[in-house]
């Protein structure tokens, strides 16, 4: 399934009629374009534990839409990448080779006692990390792994690897920044250990975007909006018609979840909260 910004400023504005129907197309800010893919493609059964492998490859994907970065889909197929990244040796061979390190060399220490290798963890799960090494092998050298808020506990990957930690604000803020900027703009990958999405948007109408002002309109804390943010959900399949596989998120500042009309299916998304006790790990393409 395509996505780009007329995809998104379409699919929104019909699925969720409410407080998105006078969003005017420019108000959405997305990615360039990218391919979705969600549970089941491809003939792979990865229910429950795909979630962030189809994250990766919809990341994968916009390498090349846009720009041709990578030559083909064929490049990005479910089980090709499974299989060439899933073992702890491929792995550690393009950590080390990031860092300028034999690629035999033993990890830091810091790796000990975490079964960030797919093959190794019960589940086979990946997450930002699995994401981050791909790209690098497949040549991309500006991604960037953060720590929203902290580091969750129930990560595979140790909290070492990731670059810094940043609060709600500095999140939304990055988010604002990243989706405002003219250049080419690819899917973000968040994951709070549990469930994976990609962030393939926000709606702008929020953003004041002048020189020497905040962002954001200030307000009571509790119910000013602040940011609205467009993901891609690969917990659902084509066949499912109960499934919105694109949905759309307001939060305060606090990172609190609002209830603003039909496009925040809050009831459904409780897990997709920002505050402060919310843990989340990161990967963007900068």
């Amino acid at each position: 399934i395509p996505i780009n910004s007329n995809v998104l400023y379409s699919l929104l504005s019909s699925k969720m009629p409410l407080s998105f129907k006078d969003t005017k197309e420019k108000e959405v800010l997305a990615i360039n374009s990218a391919e979705f893919f969600f549970y089941l493609s491809e003939g792979v059964n990865d229910y429950n534990w795909g979630c962030a492998w189809r994250c990766t490859q919809t990341l994968l994907s916009s390498l090349v839409t846009t720009n041709n970065i990578l030559d083909s889909l064929e490049q990005i197929k479910f089980k090709e990448i499974f299989y060439e990244y899933g073992s702890k040796q491929r792995l550690s061979s393009i950590y080390n080779k990031s860092r300028s390190l034999p690629e035999n060399d033993p990890l830091p220490s810091f790796f000990e006692g975490k079964d960030f290798a797919p093959f190794d963890n019960k589940s086979h799960w990946a997450e930002p990390f699995i994401s981050s090494l791909i790209c690098i092998d497949k040549g991309i050298k500006t991604g960037k792994l953060l720590l929203v808020n902290g580091y969750p506990e129930n990560a595979y990957a140790p909290k070492q690897v990731f670059e810094s930690t940043v609060s709600t604000l500095q999140f939304f803020e990055i988010l604002c920044q990243y989706f405002s900027k003219e250049e080419r703009k690819f899917p973000m990958i968040v994951d709070d250990s549990i469930s994976t999405y990609c962030i393939v948007g926000i709606v702008a109408r929020l953003i004041r975007n002048k020189e020497g002002e905040e962002w954001r309109e200030k307000g009571d804390e509790q119910n000013m909006p602040y940011i609205r943010i467009i993901y891609a959900d690969p917990h659902c399949w084509k066949e499912d018609k109960g499934e919105q596989y694109l949905f759309c998120l307001t939060y305060n500042e606090s990172g609190e979840l609002l209830v603003t009309g039909e496009e925040d299916d809050v009831t459904n998304r409780k897990g997709m909260k920002f505050e402060k006790e919310n843990n989340w790990m990161v990967y963007m393409i900068e």
